[in-house]
């Protein structure tokens, strides 16, 4: 996510509902037609309308990694059980995987974000400055380190959260053990998207009335973020217990330190904010739900 595109008017910006259709349909396939490669045809009008529905179905997107993830460790288990001394090496092998099926699917538009948002707040440097490191098309050593670091954690995690689902398959095949199979993988893609959905607070101001930023930013209001929580909460809880907890609440408890963090470094939220968001709580979430499952 980038505010390199969007309506640069405000006219344009608050938009027309008369010009837009049904607010679910659209909401989805239009976050999907953003944030994948699914080729989906979304909302022909981009405003403030179209950016409010499509960030409130964002956590729907991370149904798209969560199918990614779950087909990669399928086809692991179908390829037979490994030998003891390999096992580790090759569950490291489908974790990376994983990590990189997610990036393709999503464009790796996010780890944009994170990129630049890490040059921008390792500067130091006061709002005005900041934002201007974050229209510099180029990343420093602290946006790829950020990127390296994160996808390691990724890719470890992953691994850890798919030798989990898998003894959870190979053992008798019930409703709850493939739920909870399939929830070690759902949990933080989905996380991790709604943590983007929470950036976009109306408590969070806007980083600029132009870009992807001016079309999302703080158009979500509270009532929205919390019924997906609560939702998600419960989802997590009936599948993985304490464990799906746990994973959720850091999630959540990142989201709001990190996002209050960039609105002041930076004097709002925009697209890279969003980014940075989704790939920060993707490994907080991931990381969380391994260690709380072993």
């Amino acid at each position: 996510m980038s505010d390199k595109a969007g309506p640069s008017q405000e006219g344009q910006l608050e938009g027309n509902i008369a010009a837009h259709g049904n607010a679910v349909t659209e909401g989805i396939t239009t976050a999907l037609s953003w944030l994948t490669v699914i080729p989906l045809r979304g909302a022909t009008v981009f405003d403030r309308i179209t950016g409010r529905r499509a960030i409130s179905a964002l956590p729907i997107v991370g149904l798209v990694p969560t199918a990614a993830a779950v087909a990669l460790t399928v086809a692991f288990m179908a390829a037979g059980q490994p030998a003891d001394d390999s096992a580790g090496i090759e569950l490291a092998l489908l974790g990376a995987l994983i990590v990189v099926a997610t990036q393709l699917l999503t464009r790796g538009m996010h780890l944009d974000g994170l990129a630049d948002i890490a040059d921008a707040l390792g500067s130091y440097a006061p709002p005005e400055k900041a934002r201007e490191i974050l229209r510099d098309p180029s990343t420093g050593p602290m946006g790829v380190g950020a990127i390296v670091l994160s996808q390691l954690v990724n890719a470890a995690a992953f691994a850890l959260l798919s030798a989990i689902a898998i003894g959870y398959w190979r053992s008798e095949p019930t409703f709850g053990t493939i739920s909870t199979g399939l929830a070690c993988f759902a949990v933080p893609f989905v996380a991790s998207r709604l943590a983007a959905t929470t950036a976009c607070w109306t408590r969070f101001p806007r980083q600029s009335d132009t870009g992807f930023g001016g079309l999302v930013a703080g158009s979500q209001p509270g009532w929205v973020i919390a019924t997906w929580w609560l939702v998600l909460f419960f989802l997590a809880a009936c599948s993985l217990g304490l464990a799906g907890l746990l994973a959720s609440a850091s999630s959540l408890i990142m989201t709001l330190v990190f996002t209050r963090h960039c609105s002041h470094r930076l004097g709002g939220i925009g697209g890279d904010v969003l980014g940075a968001v989704i790939e920060s709580s993707t490994a907080v979430s991931s990381c969380a739900l391994a260690i709380a499952l072993q």
